[in-house]
Parts: structure tokens; sequence; C-alpha cells
């Protein structure tokens, strides 16, 4: 074989292992990044039922047009991003929740875009519910604050409504460390008998990666900001943040075509699978439990410290339904030592999905992951309020805040 037919041959084997790999990148980018609305879209199309087709800044847009002081939804980490962009970054701790006092526009996994007004603080609650004392407040992420389902049917709506006073310190986004943040932040403040800390079948992924978030840090030390004692001056500080998404100077969420074809020449969602693996071994989610459990441990000793008691509820995803338990069980084992070491209740929310009926507690169109439809987080509700009530724990003592007229609506 000469010099030139070599030199090709190894051309062609490269050439076609490289082509080989793109086919593999562009897989791997469909099965990791499916578009939940256009999936969930042509399925609810399929069967004749009504779908709210707009993208979010068009909900967003049209609300403003009829005088409606209304704001897409953010988690820390866009808030983050909005931040390195308008070169803020590291001046302020990132805020832990949303704009306060306006409509949200959430987001759509059932055909109709959900909504939200938020209280003064950015949570999903009647603003009413910080004019009286809380008997419980409920930590956690999206699951907690109620992704996707209208106003007041999100899980401490449906226990305000079955007479329990509860607040809603839940938020999209946010993982473990910044949830043992929120309960410094906000739950101090209010001295809650209960308060319940909610698991996610994620959260073990999401300890491994808040360590790498310099803002996720500076909270796990301890910093805080005292955001209970300064709502206006974070509104004002999101607000002008906002101000360039809203008005559409600054994208968050939207991915170029560029870059998108940067990603694919680079083979950049392959190269993240990969990353993902190795950073998915046992040893990485074993370790992600131990630290889960000292965040834990010191949300104990902070709750006991005004003389309350934490509850820790475990809820399971969508993949937990379909076989696929993911972390779950390493999670559970976690909760359950965790409980026995320091005396908590701890509420196995798995039981309720094990059966052949769980699927009715998700969006009768998930064909991908989601959230709870609102009997899901109603089934969760009952769940939280038998165990509480049996417990005399939280359904007992005065100065409930009680449940908005047009909750569960």
């Amino acid at each position: 074989m000469t010099i030139r037919s070599r030199i090709a041959s190894v051309a062609l084997l490269v050439v076609s292992t490289y082509l080989t790999l793109l086919v593999a990148e562009l897989v791997v980018e469909r099965i990791d990044h499916p578009d939940h609305f256009d999936r969930i879209r042509a399925r609810a199309t399929s069967a004749g039922r009504p779908f709210d087709s707009r993208p979010q800044r068009k909900v967003v847009q049209d609300l403003r047009a009829s005088g409606v002081d209304a704001y897409p939804f953010f988690n820390a980490k866009d808030i983050g991003l909005a931040m390195r962009l308008l070169g803020q970054a590291d001046t302020v701790l990132v805020p832990i929740s949303g704009l306060g006092g306006v409509t949200t526009v959430n987001c759509n996994e059932s055909g109709r875009w959900a909504t939200y007004v938020s209280d003064r603080h950015g949570f999903n609650n009647p603003d009413s519910v910080w004019t009286v004392s809380a008997d419980a407040v409920i930590l956690g992420d999206s699951f907690v604050m109620g992704q996707c389902v209208n106003q007041g049917q999100d899980i401490a709506s449906r226990l305000r409504q079955r007479g329990m006073g509860v607040v809603n310190l839940g938020y999209a986004g946010n993982g473990p460390a910044l949830v043992l943040a929120t309960l410094r932040e906000y739950a101090r403040p209010l001295r809650p008998r209960i308060v319940i800390w909610t698991v996610f079948d994620n959260d073990l992924a999401d300890v491994i990666g808040e360590r790498t978030v310099p803002s996720v840090v500076r909270y796990r030390s301890g910093e805080t900001a005292g955001w209970f004692q300064r709502a206006d001056e974070r509104n004002a500080l999101l607000r002008g943040l906002l101000a360039p998404v809203v008005n559409g100077r600054i994208v968050l969420w939207k991915r170029s075509w560029r870059a998108g074809v940067r990603q694919a020449v680079t083979l950049g969602a392959l190269r993240a699978r990969v990353r993902d693996l190795r950073s998915a071994k046992m040893d990485d989610l074993a370790e992600g439990r131990r630290d889960l459990e000292a965040m834990l441990d010191e949300a104990t000793d902070e709750t006991a410290s005004w003389g309350g008691r934490l509850v820790l509820l475990h809820l399971p995803s969508w993949e937990f339904v379909r076989g696929n338990p993911s972390a779950t069980e390493l999670i559970a084992a976690g909760l359950a030592q965790v409980a026995r070491r320091n005396g908590l209740l701890y509420l196995d929310g798995r039981r309720l999905f094990r059966t052949s009926t769980g699927w009715r507690y998700f969006p009768q169109d998930s064909l991908v992951s989601t959230h709870y439809s609102a009997a899901g987080y109603d089934a969760v509700a009952q769940l939280v309020f038998e165990a509480l009530g049996t417990a005399g724990g939280a359904t007992t003592g005065v100065g409930r805040p009680t449940a908005d007229p047009a909750e569960g609506r």
C-alpha cells in the first residue's frame, strides 16, 4: 500500500468515525433535550384536546399588553446568568425566590399556561399568609412550588384548604443547599412549629451540581442575605435584572442557531453525556447523600433552636413510576437514617405512586418527564395532612393562614 493510499484510508476512517459520532450527538441531543412543549402539544392535538401553543414570551407579552404586570418564571440560576450578562455577578447573593407581587407565567404541561400571582417575597402564596402566624412551612423545589398547575392547586394550598396553616416556601430549581438557605432566610423569621423539608429524586444530582455555583457555595457556608427584611430591595434588584429579559434585549433560555451548530460540530451533547455518566457514579451519589444528610442534620438543629420540628417528605419522579427508580432508593435510605438519628417523622410519598394507577397523578399527555397534575399534588397534601393530623403537629394552634377563596379554582 502506498503512502498516499494509507493517508486516504486513515482520512476515511477519521471522517467515518466523526460522522458516526455526529449521528450519536444528534440522538443524544434529542434524548437529553426533548422539546417537551412540542411533544405534549402534538399528543394533545392528535387527541383533539385544546392546547395553548403560544410560547412563554408571547404569553407574557399578551398579558403585559392587557395591563397585567406579568413576568416569565425564572430561578436562581437564571438570575445568576442575568447578573453575569449585565456585569453584576458576585455583587450580592443571588435571590432564592421570585419577583414579588406580580403575575408569573410558569409553564404548560397540561394544555394551558399555568400562572400565579406571587406574594411579597416571590413565593406561590396568597399574600395574606404573611399577615398571621404560620403553623408550618413547606420547603422544596418545583414540586413544592406547584409547577405547571393553576394557583391554589399546589401542596400548601391544598393543606390550607384542609384547615392547616401552611406557607409555601418551595421554588423551582432550588437544590438542597438553596432549600437550607430558604429555611434560614424565610422560615427562621416565622419560627413555625413544623418545617416540612421535601426531597425529590434529583436532589443528589443537585447537591453535586450546587458545589460549582459560587453564590450557592456562599449560602452553604452559612452566609445569609436577610431577604426577609429586604423584600422591597430584592424586588427592585430583580425588576432591574429582568427588564432587559422582558424587553427582549437579553435572552436567558433560548439558544441561538449558531450555538446549536457549534455544539453539534464540537459534539457538545455527547461530551456532556459522558461527563454526566462519570459524575453519576455511585461513589459521587453516595457522597451527595452524605452532604444531603449533613444539611438535614443542620436543618433539624436550626428548627429545634426555636422549638420547631422538622418533617421529611420524599417525592418520586416520573421515572420512578415508569420503573426506572434512579437514585430514589439511595435517597430513601438516607432519609430513613436521618429520621432515626434525629427522631424525625419521615413521610415516604413513593407509596402513592407504586400502584398501577400512579399514572393519574401526572398530566394525561406525559410522554416525557413532567411535574405532577393537580390530582398528584392533592394526593401528596392528603398524605401530609393525615400524618401531621394524627401526629398532633401542625393542625393544632392559632393564627393559621387560611385558604384564599380563589385557591383551587
